[in-house]
């Protein structure tokens, strides 16, 4: 028998792993870029069309390079790779909606663009929310980066944001700053103990805290009349009294408390449209006439009695 023994032959499995640890560092390429293309526009001003959707996602690319070459690019989606810089996308004035989530970003290296409306940087290596100069921008995604903090928004150069997510992130308290144009703010799965700092954005119509370690609803905005949609599943709100502080917002229509203990009391849909005449769902459930009906029987009962 030999001294040296046979060195094992690689399982499927590890040789697979170790072709993928090798496939990770792909450069775009032309070809690649080529195959990505499709949707024929015209130039504006000219009588020349150009490709101006690029669909890359899930091609193991590290670097984006090859795509300056493609001025007139509108939709992007680089999403599932393994990009840390964006500036290749700067020479795409033209810019309408990018995707970049799933990636290694650590930083948001993109330049003002005209017409960018949409962009998502979910599931990359964000500590903060990026300072971006983007005039048009109405929806950003930054879930499940480590975010901590909300105050680094920076609204001024945000003049047309609506839509914020930040789901799955490190996030304690929403502190953001006074945003007017902001009309939908989502934060679940984070470490929020509260709801106070909503008074700031005086248009928003939907707000998703689920998940969270909310105990107290004291801060919600008063006398509010735009907040039509709430989502606070799985929190700890824990009575009927804390609770029915959602009343302060006079439009509600779709509330879920589902997954507190406070969603477990029997009076807890009765007592939520009491406080909510409005509403027409509860933890997804259509509110009913009848019971809209009685609840509005109360209302004027205790009205009553206080009036006396």
């Amino acid at each position: 028998m030999s001294d040296i023994e046979d060195e094992e032959a690689p399982s499927d499995e590890e040789q697979g792993l170790e072709e993928q640890q090798e496939s990770v560092n792909f450069p775009l390429t032309r070809e690649t870029a080529t195959n990505g293309l499709s949707v024929l526009s015209k130039i504006p001003g000219s009588i020349e069309h150009v490709y101006v959707r690029l669909d890359i996602r899930e091609k193991n690319l590290s670097d984006i390079v090859e795509i300056s070459g493609y001025k007139h690019l509108r939709f992007v989606d680089i999403s599932n790779n393994h990009i840390v810089d964006l500036s290749p996308l700067n020479f795409c004035e033209a810019l309408c909606t990018l995707n970049a989530s799933q990636n290694q970003l650590s930083n948001c290296s993109l330049n003002r663009h005209q017409y960018l409306q949409q962009l998502d940087l979910s599931q990359n290596k964000l500590a903060a929310i990026p300072t971006l100069d983007q005039p048009m921008l109405k929806v950003l995604k930054l879930a499940s980066n480590s975010i901590q903090n909300t105050d680094e928004l920076v609204v001024e150069t945000l003049p047309a944001l609506e839509s914020l997510i930040l789901d799955h992130n490190q996030l304690e308290a929403v502190t953001l700053p006074v945003c007017k144009t902001l009309k939908f703010l989502s934060a679940s799965n984070n470490k929020i103990a509260n709801v106070i700092g909503l008074d700031v954005l005086p248009n928003l119509e939907g707000i998703v805290l689920r998940d969270n370690l909310i105990s107290s609803l004291d801060g919600l905005p008063q006398d509010n009349a735009t907040i039509l949609a709430v989502d606070l599943s799985a929190n700890q709100i824990g009575t009927l009294d804390e609770a029915k502080k959602v009343g302060t917002l006079h439009k509600l229509r779709t509330l879920f408390f589902a997954d507190n203990v406070v969603a477990e009391e029997s009076a807890y849909r009765q007592e939520m449209l009491v406080s909510c005449p409005d509403l027409v769902a509860v933890d997804d459930i259509e509110c009913e006439a009848e019971e809209k009906a009685d609840a509005a029987a109360l209302r004027r009962q205790r009205t009553a009695v206080v009036t006396e």
